[in-house]
């Protein structure tokens, strides 16, 4: 097939008439730069696997992919057939594909509702590639497609059927948004989220930063529309914890019911809809990745509409919901994600001293560290070490498992800064793993990096990660080197026998088959839906490869988001993992794989990936959860995100996170059962069948294996879990009141008196006291 007949296949598929596009019901001119870009990019990767046969046997088997523009970055489907195709790198052949599109121009004037798409499909690719800038757009602009863009805004089919969005619940507003009028006049970006997702969170910084360039005033606004994956997500009080803990400041409607989901057509979690100040669709794009290209488009919007009355820079009545935790942050827990427990050897001069002492303030009190010099504390009978990932305070707290804290390391602000554990900062940790009671490992999430907090020397150093998200997906490079994607959960592997392969007699494994590996820790990196390994001993052989010490690389997943067992771990296939936890006497990891709502092991000897509970056969089938006790696949999980092996009775402990449940295990009869939980968020206290949780993120035994630990994320405190009685109770209780001491001491008259208390409050910025609303104030008497 010679490349011109190719190009009029692409445009035959890419300028369709819309209401032919099969499984779709958005009526927009998006799908032009669908087809464009995206045809482009699979072209690119049809031609570089088969260059040995041919370009042009290459084209003879090339047949396009009708998805959305994505760029080299991942999304979720809404159904399970439909699965996403990674592309990690633009090729030679895009560039000339995309400069041969350009004569498609007069064939989109055959379809005045697709100009727009077509002008920023072709510039936007130009923009990619060449680095054409916003002068070479506003010529093309004015030039070609000024005359026929407002037709867009007059043809109905194009545009949104819903007058307005009054019946949906909303946030971040004091009243709801509607299209007809508060948003008239304004630029749109609609995107279609779900919390869980982690293409989706990727996004988040990317569009706050263009709500830094362009505000309401200047005629462009966001609006979130969150669309549940699952059940869990559908509750709005769910979803307005989710906008507090990722500081969503813009409006978010809650789309529960998918109305304007299926009215849209939308397909993919994240979804970005670019709206035009009449209600006109623009542009869509799906998948994460859009830094430089979101802004790139925004920006040319605005321009286009910048003449008089097209714009509209009223304000709207935004009401951000994230003052409702200003009374917590910085005193108590926010949004703990994961906990982490290890044993302290008394009267062991190698040891951290415990910090334990009259003046160190168990929680539920203003959170302080003690202010006796570390050197003057003294041992105590406390032989247990809790790590606390206060995320939401983006700190780490190190404190015994009674309640006392030791160290508060990082928070006051999010950031990326190492030093001392009083500078240091993170931004929203989540895993911790201690390689000893003196160093403590941290998945910095949202920083994309793996820290080290070493207590003996009060400094934290960062052993992985560039501090800016990848999508490497094979690693190898030295860890400060080795850009990586949200790593979410850590776990130790130490002293294991891992041959790099069964029976190796290689120099570096030895005769025995395997040589023993003091310390490996592994990654749940849940962007790129791997399982990673930090190597931090000297060069040694894992399944065939050799790593030098400080190495971090793939070792599990292919980095596809499947649910897809394989006897090679690096053909199985995971769904965000979100959890880890290491049985030494089995040589196996267990995985929370959230996104497929299922329990995996991965055996370190064998390389094999299986499944243990929950999920689906079907490796595409992403959406069978529920909240069902039984065996394999008969059992039903809703997101879990933490794990803990029990080497004692041979449990693994479950946080089954949207089921607000703690299941346990049986992994060699494959079979779940609920430990405490009633299916419903709360906070309850006491026995095992009235106890209750809220969106459980991360959990582990006590040493000794009677209890355990439980970050209770949405409850914001840590439970303490008594396995032998059965009970549930509030380590660390969630601060209710602020406590403060007057400087002077106060005598209560016998006789009696008047008592004149002045009380001058400092609020944060942006915070007051709401007028003629009552207040409460209590003041205790010794």
């Amino acid at each position: 097939m010679a490349l011109p007949n190719l190009l009029r296949n692409v445009a035959k598929t890419s300028i369709c008439p819309l209401h032919k596009v099969a499984g779709s019901t958005l009526k927009s001119s998006s799908f032009l730069a669908s087809r464009l870009l995206h045809n482009s990019v699979d072209l690119q990767q049809s031609l570089v696997p088969q260059q040995r046969n041919g370009v042009l046997d290459a084209l003879k088997g090339y047949k396009g992919h009708l998805v959305y523009y994505k760029n080299a970055r991942g999304f979720s489907t809404s159904t399970p057939a439909l699965s996403s195709h990674d592309h990690t790198k633009l090729w030679t052949a895009e560039r000339a594909l995309s400069a041969s599109l350009l004569p498609l121009f007069p064939a989109a004037l055959l379809y005045p509702c697709q100009a727009l798409d077509c002008a920023l499909a072709i510039t936007l690719v130009m923009h990619n590639h060449w680095g054409v800038e916003a002068n070479v757009v506003d010529y093309i602009r004015p030039k070609m497609f000024g005359p026929i863009i407002p037709k867009v805004a007059i043809f109905g089919l194009y545009g949104l059927s819903i007058a307005t969005l009054a019946g949906l619940e909303w946030f971040n507003v004091s009243r709801p948004l509607t299209l007809s009028g508060d948003l008239k006049g304004k630029v749109v970006l609609l995107d279609f989220f779900t919390y869980c997702c982690i293409n989706c969170l990727h996004l988040f910084p990317y569009i706050k930063q263009v709500e830094e360039e362009f505000s309401v005033a200047d005629g462009f606004v966001v609006v979130g529309v969150h669309s549940a994956k699952f059940d869990n997500e559908k509750d709005s009080a769910n979803i307005l914890a989710a906008i507090q803990r990722y500081n969503l400041s813009h409006p978010v409607v809650n789309d529960s019911g998918g109305i304007l989901w299926n009215q849209l057509g939308i397909g993919h979690w994240p979804t970005l809809l670019l709206l035009g100040p009449n209600k006109e669709v623009l542009f869509l794009l799906a998948g994460e990745g859009m830094k430089h290209e979101l802004p790139f488009i925004v920006r040319t919007a605005l321009k286009h509409y910048a003449g008089p009355g097209q714009l509209s820079g009223n304000k709207l009545p935004l009401a951000p919901a994230s003052h409702l935790l200003a009374e917590k942050k910085g005193v108590s827990l926010l949004f703990p994600g994961k906990v982490a427990s290890c044993q302290v050897i008394q009267n062991d001069s190698r040891q951290t001293p415990k910090l334990v002492s009259d003046q160190t303030v168990a929680f539920g009190d203003n959170l302080k560290e003690p202010t006796v010099p570390l050197d003057q504390f003294v041992h105590k009978y406390e032989t247990e070490r809790l790590a606390v990932a206060d995320t939401g305070n983006h700190r780490i707290l190190i404190l015994t498992t009674s309640g006392k804290l030791e160290f508060i390391v990082g928070g006051d602000k999010l950031g990326f800064v190492d030093g001392h554990i009083h500078e240091a900062k993170f931004n929203c940790p989540q895993g911790v793993a201690f390689r000893n009671p003196n160093v403590l490992y941290v998945a910095d999430t949202e920083n994309h990096a793996i820290r080290e907090i070493n207590l003996k020397t009060s400094q934290v150093s960062t052993v992985a990660g560039t501090g800016s998200q990848g999508d490497n997906l094979e690693g190898g490079r030295l860890g400060v080197d080795q850009p990586l994607s949200s790593p979410w959960d850590l776990c130790m592997v130490s002293r294991a026998l891992v041959p790099c392969r069964k029976g190796c007699q290689c120099e570096t494994c030895g005769s025995a088959g395997g040589r023993t590996v003091e310390d490996i820790l592994l990654v749940a990196m849940a962007g790129t839906h791997q399982i990673w390994g930090l190597f931090l001993n000297d060069t040694f052989c894992w399944r065939q490869r050799v790593f030098p010490a400080g190495s971090i690389a793939a070792i599990a997943g292919s980095g596809k988001e499947e649910n897809r067992n394989n006897a090679y771990s690096h053909a199985a296939a995971f769904a965000q993992p979100s959890g880890l936890s290491y049985s030494s006497e089995l040589n196996t990891v267990f995985i929370a794989d959230s996104e497929s709502s299922s329990i995996r092991l991965f055996n370190l000897t064998t390389g094999q990936v299986s499944a243990v509970v929950g999920g689906d056969r079907d490796p595409f089938n992403l959406f069978s959860f529920g909240d069902v006790d039984g065996k394999q696949y008969e059992a039903k999980l809703q997101h879990p995100l933490g794990v803990s092996w029990s080497p004692q009775n041979k449990k693994l402990y479950v946080a089954d996170s949207y089921n607000h449940k703690v299941k346990v295990v049986d992994v060699e009869a494959n079979t779940c059962d609920t430990l405490f939980g009633i299916g419903q968020s709360g906070d309850q206290m006491g026995p095992f069948n009235v106890a209750q949780l809220n969106e459980p993120g991360g959990l582990c035994l006590s040493p000794d294996e009677t209890r355990l630990f439980v970050a209770d994320t949405n409850n914001h405190s840590i439970k303490i879990v008594d396995l032998v009685k059965g009970t549930v109770e509030k380590i660390l209780p969630e601060n209710q009141f602020l406590h403060h001491t007057l400087p002077i001491e106060l005598k209560v008259s016998p006789s009696g008196g008047i008592v004149n208390l002045l009380v001058t409050m400092t609020l944060d910025k942006g915070l007051d006291l709401t007028a003629l609303a009552p207040q409460k104030w209590i003041m205790t008497l010794p």
